[in-house]
């Protein structure tokens, strides 16, 4: 199998205050706090040319710093059909996990051999997973668990605020975001993360279910939706507190950084319509617009690579023609370069950009363009 197919089907899925932290953390008694004999290193992160998840790592960076995908109207190189509900994958050292609306699965990367099946609890959906340090953390409706890494048996739990909480890493720290607060914890092996800070985030008459934060050398971005009609915000943070937040659009997907400049997308999703988004580019420091570009059709979160935003999506059910469209625009002045049909998606695309095409996952199944 060609090393780019290899690769695109294992990065893309088809479908208060310290105080506060510290006594929440310290709730619970554990399971299973044993040492593993897997161990990813908190230092981890992908090779240049590799994108292992939808958000690219686990630090859900966007961002490709050596693909040099299509500039101008792709072809297609191949397509695989597919079917199922799976929310996410990541394939990590040797390890593809793949999680769905009833598991967290390990299987063997080579051979596909499950190695365990986590269950989650009945109507509980998993929001986010990462591995470090011989623990794999997720998240399920606010909670934050821990299981063992050779066994997928569970160590601990830690009761979050609400139904909703997201997870980085990036330097060795865990970021854990809920819709009131961004803790910033240390792994501490099979126990419990020490707690190190948190940063209240408030400021909005409804509270914000966050998307998965963007972790980029010291800069964390943050989007979300409300619990409640109106727009939600986008956040820019430093491990110190908030640098600055303005309201964007009702859903915003996790923003991408290079450079200078905050890229986001979003879109109304209480709207009937569904039938445009926002995207749009700001000063990381001041949060001052640079451009701001619509779309014809709901779009996820961007990729970016060699000067493009990459992003697409729809909801094929409020489509008349079932189908969506992928886009291509320029960093430094919002351009549409191109826009492609697609077979959908609900929602947004997942999407990687590996060496020169781009892999993209559809409601029917792969697509890689070139």
């Amino acid at each position: 199998m060609p090393a780019t197919r290899r690769r695109a089907l294992v990065a893309i899925a088809a479908a208060g205050g310290v105080a506060g932290c510290t006594d929440l953390l310290s709730t619970g008694e554990s399971d299973d706090t044993s040492p593993a004999d897997r161990r990813v290193d908190a230092s981890y992160e992908p090779g240049d040319g590799e994108w292992i998840r939808s958000s690219r790592s686990f630090a859900n960076d966007l961002v490709s710093t050596t693909a040099r995908p299509p500039r101008d109207e792709p072809n297609e190189r191949w397509s695989a059909g597919d079917r199922g509900s799976v929310l996410d994958i990541a394939v990590v050292d040797g390890r593809c996990y793949v999680a769905n609306d009833e598991a967290l699965v390990a299987r063997d990367a080579e051979t596909g051999e499950v190695v365990w099946r986590h269950e989650l609890a009945e109507n509980n959906l998993l929001r986010t997973f990462l591995e470090v340090e011989g623990t794999v953390y997720y998240t399920a409706d606010g909670d934050l668990h821990g299981l063992h890494a050779d066994t997928g048996d569970r160590r601990w739990t830690v009761g979050g605020e609400d139904r909703y909480g997201t997870l980085a890493l990036a330097d060795g720290t865990l970021h854990w975001t809920t819709t009131e607060t961004h803790r910033l914890l240390e792994p501490e092996g099979g126990s419990r993360p020490t707690a190190r800070s948190a940063i209240p985030l408030d400021g909005y008459e409804s509270r914000v279910r966050p998307s998965e934060p963007a972790v980029v050398d010291g800069s964390i971005a943050l989007g979300g939706w409300p619990y409640r009609s109106g727009s939600a915000p986008i956040r820019s943070l430093s491990r110190r507190g908030t640098i600055w937040s303005r309201p964007f659009e009702p859903y915003v997907p996790t923003p991408a950084m290079v450079g200078n400049r905050l890229l986001a997308t979003g879109y109304d999703n209480d709207s009937n319509a569904l039938d445009e988004s926002t995207v749009a580019s700001f000063d990381l420091e001041t949060g001052d617009p640079h451009w701001e570009t619509t779309v014809p059709e709901p779009v996820g979160q961007p990729a970016v690579a060699d000067g493009m935003i990459y992003t697409g999506g729809s909801y094929p059910s409020e489509s008349a023609t079932e189908t969506g469209h992928l886009f291509a625009l320029e960093i430094e002045t919002g351009e549409i370069r191109w826009e492609i049909d697609t077979d959908g998606a609900f929602a947004g695309h997942p999407l990687a950009l590996v060496d020169d095409v781009v892999v993209l996952g559809t409601r029917t199944g792969v697509i890689v363009l070139e």
